[in-house]
């Protein structure tokens, strides 16, 4: 009965309109009691729940959660042997990952390493891999969380699944690696495990809001030396410039660009070359 139950509260909780329902009906609490149960499938069944109303819009409901220490729960799923308890795992901490004031919560709760382990494991099934670089790079976007990526030493596997063949993996690693370069204090470090490469990556790509998106990595990245003439010759001074236009992009963008661009100049190597795309006009 119990397994039922939970499981047709888990289908009703994957509709967004339902999720705060659910977490205002006082179910956060007997989810809990659920997941701990000594049966397999009332577990993974109250976890789908907790998971499934972990991506609500509606803070009532994950707050009720964290304060519940819903999130350490599911973060002990993270680690088990069986696939669809890692699945639900990540899906709930990934969840969870989205909102923004709780980052540092999940944070300190551990959740970096066993995402990252599933992350790298290749015995791992490809959608909880994809899952946990979803939940890491949401992580990145945290500055406060940018010490502990150090700590834990997650760029080197991060550069190297910017390389990745699946390109979902690759998107995230790239994704969480610009995050990362935002932060001027952490620059020398992202620059010196090749952190660099990825960013210009994304700066290469067509898609117009993406490069809009790292453009304060690049920015950022553009204060060192070293990255003024891989920046400008990698790809990534077009989509610099197309961000000048502040009727387009905005005042912050327009900003960020001419920020860039008086960085990269300062190489000689450059000049020319900035010269050429037709930047001194619209500077």
């Amino acid at each position: 009965v119990a397994c039922h139950a939970c499981e047709c509260l888990a289908n009703l909780a994957e509709m967004i309109d339902i999720q705060e329902i659910i977490a205002r009906g006082d179910a956060v609490i007997p989810c809990m009691a659920a997941m701990r149960s000594r049966h397999i499938d009332v577990q993974r069944e109250g976890a789908r729940i907790v998971a499934n109303l972990s991506a609500s819009s509606d803070k009532f409901a994950v707050d009720a959660i964290i304060n519940a220490n819903g999130h350490h729960l599911l973060a002990s799923f993270l680690v088990s042997q069986d696939e669809d308890f890692q699945r639900v795992g990540a899906i709930g901490i990934g969840n969870m990952c989205t909102h923004d004031h709780h980052r540092v919560t999940l944070m300190k709760a551990g959740v970096l390493e066993p995402l990252s382990s599933l992350a790298r494991s290749t015995k791992t099934e490809l959608d909880i891999r994809r899952v946990a670089m979803l939940a890491i790079a949401n992580l990145a976007a945290c500055f406060s969380n940018h010490d502990d990526f150090i700590k834990q030493r997650t760029i080197p596997m991060l550069v190297s699944f910017s390389n990745s063949e699946d390109p979902g993996i690759r998107n995230y690693a790239a994704f969480t690696i610009s995050e990362l370069s935002k932060n001027p204090d952490k620059m020398e470090v992202i620059t010196e495990a090749g952190g660099l490469e990825p960013v210009l990556y994304l700066a290469r790509s067509d898609d117009k809001k993406v490069q809009r998106d790292i453009l304060t990595a690049l920015t950022t990245l553009s204060f060192l030396d070293r990255n003024k003439s891989p920046i400008c010759m990698n790809g990534a001074l077009t989509p610099i410039i197309d961000c000048i236009d502040e009727s387009q992009n905005g005042t912050t963008a327009s900003k960020l660009a001419c920020s860039a661009i008086a960085n990269l100049i300062e190489a000689t190597d450059n000049m020319q070359t900035i010269f050429n795309h037709g930047c001194i006009p619209l500077l």
